[in-house]
């Protein structure tokens, strides 16, 4: 948790101690290779040595996860990662989405089961009465996602330059017009480019293997200057006055494609398509520079109205909108390896203009400072990955 506090004299942020949150990797391992996913494992694996590297738990590794509040259920949803690396935790072969559910003292809640929706009554009766007869949980996936668990999508086998399956999570809420749920931001090698994807984690899955159907998002028409080798840190957020959700279309959402300059792309929910709706990259003297020294981190939460009305003087026709984020910074250094820091951002669009209004100074959190090596010589990174909830 993290509070800032103004003062007479000096603004002080708080924060509190990490808290770790344990997982089984045992049981996760098990699960991968008894599910649909064992095929993944196999395409990244030489004939002669599969069964050696697979059954290595030094092999497997999970990091720190993405969050959001969930308020039917009154619990915090948390997106990790989950990796198979038998050649260390910086070269993973596949990759997976863990999902858990956390209380509010971050106690991890395991058995519950979270009820799909648009399902109809004739579905959820056919599930439950094979159940009834059965006893077999099995039947009652088809209707409802079952804490904790691996997130199943379908993912490319062909073997590739880069880590199969999806990386680097970010879970949101949308609060849409329509219907208010969780979804899933994340990054996947697709053919060979790593491209954006979407998943709704509360919608039924499809299919012999009850997989969640995924988005692939793709730019349409619209030439940047320069753009990134990969597509992997756009940053998500919601427009806070209206999604365009309804009854047949799952509506819209924005990404941050850069930060520095700045470039921001709407995106189709239903088909992916990207529309560019802001370029700064033509007029900006940091266009030449690398685009990924600012990047990633959390998705962008939206400022509560009634604090944007107040900021307005209750002039309610004005047009404005905040976000807050805390996106990484990368700084090179030298001998060192890559140091990143988060920095709390504000984000602003007013008269359908957005513009960065505010970015910290790297946020270090009792480690060294960033311009400091560690004394190992090794990368030295915070990253900050979901925003769960936050008050003002």
């Amino acid at each position: 948790a993290i509070a800032y506090k103004p003062a007479s004299k000096e603004r002080i942020i708080e924060y509190t101690e990490p808290i770790p949150l344990e997982d089984d990797m045992v049981e996760i391992r098990r699960w991968l290779l008894n599910s649909h996913y064992a095929e993944v494992l196999k395409a990244v694996h030489p004939a002669d040595d599969e069964g050696m590297l697979v059954s290595d738990m030094s092999h497997w590794y999970k990091k720190s996860g993405s969050s959001v509040w969930l308020p039917d259920e009154q619990l915090h949803l948390v997106a990790s990662t989950v990796l198979y690396a038998p050649h260390g935790k910086a070269e993973p072969l596949a990759s997976f989405i863990r999902l858990q559910l956390f209380d509010t003292e971050w106690k991890e809640v395991k058995g519950r089961r979270v009820r799909y929706s648009e399902l109809s009554e004739s579905e959820v009766d056919d599930v439950l009465r094979e159940y009834s007869r059965s006893k077999e949980d099995r039947h009652l996936d088809r209707i409802s996602f079952r804490f904790p668990s691996i997130l199943s999508i379908p993912i490319d086998v062909k073997p590739g330059k880069g880590t199969l399956g999806p990386e680097s999570p970010r879970v949101l809420y949308k609060d849409g017009e329509y219907h208010s749920e969780p979804v899933i931001i994340f990054n996947m090698l697709s053919g060979d480019k790593t491209n954006m994807f979407s998943v709704f984690p509360f919608r039924p899955p499809q299919g012999p293997n009850l997989l969640h159907p995924v988005v692939k998002f793709k730019n349409f028409g619209s030439n940047t200057p320069k753009t990134l080798k990969s597509d992997k840190n756009w940053i998500p957020f919601f427009d806070g006055l209206k999604i365009g959700d309804s009854k047949t279309s799952k509506g819209s959402m924005y990404f941050a494609y850069t930060l520095y300059p700045l470039v921001i792309f709407k995106c189709s929910l239903d088909t992916g398509k990207c529309s560019k709706v802001q370029d700064n990259m033509g007029f900006s003297k940091h266009a030449g520079e690398s685009l990924a020294n600012l990047r990633g981190g959390t998705s962008f939460a939206p400022v509560p109205r009634q604090i944007i009305q107040t900021l307005n003087d209750g002039d309610y026709q004005k047009r404005l909108q905040m976000w807050v984020g805390f996106p990484k910074f990368l700084i090179k250094a030298g001998r060192c390896g890559d140091i990143q820091r988060p920095t709390l951002t504000l984000l602003i669009k007013e008269d359908g203009v957005f513009r960065l209004e505010l970015m910290t100074g790297p946020l270090e959190f009792g480690l060294a400072p960033a311009r400091e090596c560690s004394p190992s010589g090794e990368p030295s990174i915070i990253s900050a990955h979901g925003i769960s909830f936050w008050d003002v």
